[in-house]
């Protein structure tokens, strides 16, 4: 995660955005430290993703990071993503390193007239050669319920995280720590959980390889008890897309 701000102000995102008042910018020393130590103490990442919030309202830390030599082919990673919501466009000067990596794409979010750059922003990636890929306007979201209120009992919540693919697609790192998905770590943030939620320090002093057995360790013991009580990812209902809370966004 680059960032905690957006452009948009969905009532129903999925990764807690919306329940920031008035977030303020990450420092970028501690973004970019956050991800060299994770990559030094991984053996490989199948799919980076840059994210946010609008991970385009940072892009000059993205193009620290996208610069590192472990994204580059060759290096730790099989694919790099940057989604985005399609209301900015790419600077020049980060349009340069990105049409230089193969492994990079965009995945950009039809929202309708909300994705008021999206043709230009489909232009700009054809003219410099970057791949790009759309979630279509008609494809609708999951209700993942209010992280504030309790949905399944402990037994069922660790039954519903073991069915859901948060372990393999969706491990955040936020503000220099290592979480299970998103909503673990903004909850954690916002302090929405009865308890301080699990994750890894990625900037304590520590070597490589003690991190690296941290991180096996939480990957393989963590179980998102209060988390997954607090979500309805598989049991909610399919809603529209992008709905904005009244008052609009104050980024």
């Amino acid at each position: 995660n680059l960032t905690k701000r957006c452009t948009l102000k969905c009532e129903s995102c999925a990764n807690l955005i919306q329940y920031y008042d008035r977030p303020e910018r990450m420092d970028a020393e501690v973004v970019i430290q956050s991800v060299k130590n994770l990559l030094k103490a991984v053996d490989g990442i199948a799919m980076f993703k840059l994210m946010g919030g609008e991970p385009l309202l940072e892009q000059e830390m993205m193009k620290e990071i996208l610069s590192l030599p472990e994204l580059m082919p060759g290096g730790k990673v099989l694919g790099i993503q940057i989604i985005t919501n399609g209301t900015i466009l790419f600077k020049e000067d980060v349009l340069k390193i990105m049409q230089q990596n193969p492994l990079l794409g965009v995945l950009m979010s039809n929202y309708g007239s909300l994705s008021f750059k999206e043709q230009e922003l489909k232009k700009q990636l054809s003219d410099h050669g970057v791949k790009y890929s759309e979630i279509p306007e008609n494809d609708r979201w999951r209700d993942f319920g209010d992280p504030r209120k309790v949905y399944h009992e402990p037994e069922e919540a660790s039954r519903l995280y073991r069915r859901c693919r948060s372990k393999e697609n969706c491990c955040t790192v936020l503000e220099g720590r290592f979480y299970a998905c998103p909503r673990a770590a903004h909850g954690d943030m916002l302090r929405f959980y009865p308890e301080p939620e699990e994750y890894v320090d990625l900037l304590g002093q520590q070597d490589s390889l003690s991190l690296r057995n941290k991180l096996k360790k939480f990957y393989n013991e963590y179980e998102a008890t209060q988390v997954c009580a607090r979500c309805t990812n598989l049991t909610g209902d399919l809603i529209e897309r992008a709905v904005q809370a009244k008052g609009g966004r104050d980024i």
